[in-house]
């Protein structure tokens, strides 16, 4: 974030959709992409090559940027496919509460080095900002746990497309300085289509009220 911009990051986050279509069969077993899977994966990178080409106001070190939410969003995907084995034998609660302690303990570690100079920025509109996002984190992760318990995840997977979108609208309206350009624009359109289309239901899945 600090490299690059919101309104790049928020679409390129996406992408561990892509990612999961591609690893979960050689890792899980699961079925191979479909034609259907493949299109929204050359529509997604379309769209990628499109918001990096020119994304606009703001964007900082764009290919640095862009490479780094690429391989964040691969690794989320290959914490699910870790996770994955595990949720057969714990509850989510139990799983989302384990994922985000260990990961954690993961970034503090990491960030040890550069605990003296955050120490002497820390104020208090850091430390109110850093409660609120804890929050945020904890209800969405609560309320996810709850409608993933009421309803197939297959179902809510169909909504997935909101969280680029919802997340490139308010980059937009409450980052300064940054401005979505025409590539963002289009690309980003077309990486939102694709996160679509590989989030709707396969006709072969079944949900019950």
């Amino acid at each position: 974030m600090s490299i690059s911009s919101g309104l790049l990051g928020a679409l390129l986050v996406s992408c561990g959709s892509f990612w999961w279509i591609l690893l979960a069969p050689l890792f899980l077993k699961t079925p191979s992409a479909t034609a259907r899977d493949w299109m929204a994966i050359a529509l997604g990178s379309i769209g990628v090559s499109l918001a990096v080409y020119a994304p606009g106001a703001g964007s900082g070190k764009v290919l640095l940027g862009g490479l780094c939410f690429l391989l964040a969003s691969l690794s989320g995907a290959l914490g699910l496919i870790i996770m994955k084995p595990l949720s057969e034998s714990i509850d989510a609660k139990t799983a989302t509460g384990a994922s985000l302690f260990f990961g954690g303990l993961l970034l503090l570690f990491t960030g040890i080095p550069a605990a003296s100079a955050f120490s002497r920025s820390l104020s208090t509109e850091i430390v109110l900002v850093t409660l609120a996002l804890a929050a945020i984190s904890a209800i969405a992760f609560s309320i996810w746990n709850r409608l993933a318990h009421t309803y197939p995840v297959a179902l809510l997977a169909g909504y997935r497309f909101l969280i680029p979108l919802c997340g490139t609208l308010q980059a937009s309206l409450f980052i300064a300085g940054e401005a979505p350009g025409p590539g963002l624009i289009l690309g980003g359109s077309l990486i939102i289509a694709a996160v679509y289309i590989v989030s709707r239901p396969k006709e072969t899945d079944h949900f019950e009220e």
